[in-house]
């Protein structure tokens, strides 16, 4: 069961990871090499940076010169703004527009419901196998799924070479999966 599990989590990562082009469009490329993405590159890493840092990424290069550099930690309390609808983050209500983003949406469809699902259309009519939601059932988000596809879109707009369940700061997937889902829980 374990295996399957994994082998499943390895097929989504890849996935999202080289259709990231159907989720967004980046005027650079993202394909190869993992080290191009992240804070590495102003797209990903505007879409990276903690939510809750916004005035210190809009008005202190340094601040994301030092996240490009790591001498700076992400925690995984510090949501990215890519979770956030618009890539708007408020500090007077932060949980508006919380999970709202667009990217999750087309994540989810594309793991849930195939690549050719992600511009809202449905699936293609010459699929070759079911989609997962159809062969699973699933007719409602749960908030471990909402948290699955968070995580797996965070990994693959990031620099880190692998998904780890172990990890320094900010680099924990299981960390950031499991604190997502407390605080959905706290919020649903």
């Amino acid at each position: 069961m374990e295996t399957a599990r994994l082998n499943a989590r390895g097929e989504d990562l890849k996935l999202v990871k080289n259709s990231l082009h159907l989720i967004r469009d980046f005027n650079s490329s993202l394909k190869g090499c993992k080290s191009t993405r992240g804070f590495n590159n102003n797209q990903t890493a505007a879409l990276l940076f903690p939510a809750s840092r916004y005035d210190d990424w809009v008005t202190n290069p340094q601040f994301q010169e030092d996240l490009r550099k790591g001498n700076e930690v992400v925690n995984p309390t510090d949501y990215p703004i890519f979770l956030y609808k618009g890539e708007f983050f408020s500090q007077f209500d932060v949980f508006n527009g919380f999970l709202q983003n667009e990217m999750l949406v087309k994540t989810a469809r594309m793991i849930l419901a195939g690549p050719s699902s992600v511009d809202g259309h449905g699936g293609s009519q010459h699929a070759t196998k079911q989609a997962n939601a159809k062969l699973n059932e699933m007719k409602h988000m749960i908030i471990s799924c909402i948290a699955y596809i968070s995580v797996l879109l965070y990994f693959a707009l990031s620099s880190q070479p692998t998904f780890s369940s172990g990890g320094g700061a900010g680099n924990s997937t299981s960390t950031n999966f499991t604190d997502l889902s407390l605080t959905f829980s706290t919020i649903c």
